[in-house]
């Protein structure tokens, strides 16, 4: 399965929500599927060196802003995924409005 992972931010040594993050990308990756994992913020990367990201350094960008942003990525992406994962409440609005 061709999933695209989109988290604000991912530090190997970062805290609670880092560490979830990275998990869930580890699990997913080891049972066979694909996944591409987007990022928002690019001033706190730093993924563990099994994690390759995409950033969109949105770093500047409003919230209204980011999530017109988050929604062009997801219609650009729609037939290279199979399920996009959004990680984070606040990418969780755009999910819900992009029938």
């Amino acid at each position: 399965m061709r999933i695209h992972f989109f988290v604000r931010t991912i530090h190997e040594l970062g805290a609670g929500a880092h560490q979830n993050s990275i998990s869930f990308i580890r699990y997913l990756s080891s049972t066979g599927n694909d996944v591409r994992v987007h990022t928002f913020t690019s001033h706190n990367n730093k993924p563990p060196h099994d994690i390759t990201i995409i950033d969109h350094s949105c770093n500047n960008l409003t919230f209204l802003e980011e999530q017109e942003k988050l929604i062009q990525i997801l219609k650009e992406n729609e037939n290279a995924a199979d399920v996009y994962f959004l990680y984070g409440v606040d990418f969780t609005w755009v999910g819900e409005s992009t029938e």
